[in-house]
């Protein structure tokens, strides 16, 4: 179904699509009425007692929203701060509110927490997790564990928390100016929500080679709005077993295998440094893994015996326990900065510290 919705918004004018597309935008007019109603009907803003570092978007889809959370978890770790980090754990099957360090998250199941709250507990087993439905209540329930600042994943479009850092990530290589109103596009809420950032982070796929469109719309609408660059780098493959150069496996059998925001893209990535998979299996982000899913993840590795499953981090915690006959190992993901990363760091330690 994904899919299908990708292709028909990615080619909305091809008159084959006009008539599904007729139904998407009629349907973005209610979504529309939403945002409009739910911005009428907050009941006001609701303030942390310690300062907040919003990170968000305004796609539906990855832009790395997590790996940018763990990166400012860290930086603030490292400068002797307390830090808790606030998710909704999309996905997760249970409605408990969870409050807990990072090594106690890691002895719950995937359902209880969701996949990216597994993932950053692994990445930072002392920093303070609050899971729950409203952002804002658990916000507000962290204030008897006293941290020094929240960082609240996801949260550009959750306004009811006050929040003193908003920081916004955009896909460097997608012009949003073309972008509709989901479901017509891939757009959470207007273009213009853009204003609400304190800073935008581009985020590359791979080295950047000058100034990108979106990058110089960026600076010439917005221009005292703080624009950095990261690039994503995968430099390493990780089992529970042992960690591998990516480069050690370049030209061997390997297989792919992902329910993320922009599978296709890993794959792209992968291909290009390790040459032609045996086989590419894209799934959901979010992806719950049924029966009849890990049995064609099964059927996969019979038929090709790679040497190598390779998936990400976020997939490898929901599927590590199954056993498919190839040893599976995910590609882990750092960032780094193209550009902006004095700005950007100077912006988040400014708006917590005064």
């Amino acid at each position: 179904m994904e899919q299908c919705w990708l292709n028909i918004i990615d080619n909305r004018r091809r008159p084959k699509n006009w008539l599904p597309v007729a139904g998407l935008w009629l349907i973005s007019l209610g979504y529309r009425l939403g945002l409009f109603l739910r911005g009428l009907l907050c009941r006001g803003i609701v303030k942390a007692s310690c300062p907040v570092i919003s990170v968000g978007n305004l796609t539906v889809g990855g832009t790395g929203k997590t790996p940018v959370v763990i990166m400012l978890a860290e930086f603030l770790a490292e400068r002797k701060k307390i830090v808790a980090i606030v998710s909704s754990g999309y996905g997760r099957t249970s409605a408990e509110n969870i409050i807990a360090v990072g090594h106690a998250i890691r002895q719950r199941s995937v359902a209880e927490v969701g996949d990216e709250v597994m993932m950053m507990a692994e990445r930072l087993p002392r920093v303070l997790f609050a899971v729950g439905k409203s952002k804002s209540e658990m916000a507000l329930k962290l204030r008897d564990r006293q941290p020094d600042v929240i960082i609240v994943d996801d949260g550009y479009q959750h306004r009811r928390l006050y929040r003193d850092v908003n920081i916004l990530l955009l896909d460097a290589e997608r012009d949003l100016r073309s972008e509709a109103l989901f479901p017509l596009g891939r757009l959470r809420e207007p273009i213009k929500a853009i204003a609400r950032a304190d800073c935008v982070i581009l985020n590359r796929k791979s080295a950047g080679y000058g100034r990108s469109v979106v990058q110089e719309w960026l600076e010439a609408a917005y221009p005292d709005l703080q624009v950095s660059e990261i690039r994503r780098l995968n430099e390493n493959i990780i089992s529970q077993q042992l960690i591998k150069p990516l480069t050690d496996i370049k030209e061997k059998r390997y297989y792919i295998l992902a329910g993320i925001g922009d599978g296709a893209a890993f794959a792209e990535t992968l291909t290009a440094r390790l040459g032609q998979p045996l086989r590419v299996r894209l799934f959901p982000d979010h992806c719950a893994y049924t029966d009849a899913d890990l049995g064609k993840i099964r059927e996969d590795v019979e038929q090709v015996h790679p040497d190598y499953l390779l998936t990400t981090h976020k997939d490898y915690v929901k599927l590590r326990g199954f056993d498919f006959g190839a040893e599976m190992y995910y590609v882990d993901l750092t960032l780094k900065f193209e550009s902006g990363r004095v700005d950007f760091f100077e912006l988040v330690r400014g708006k917590i510290e005064r």
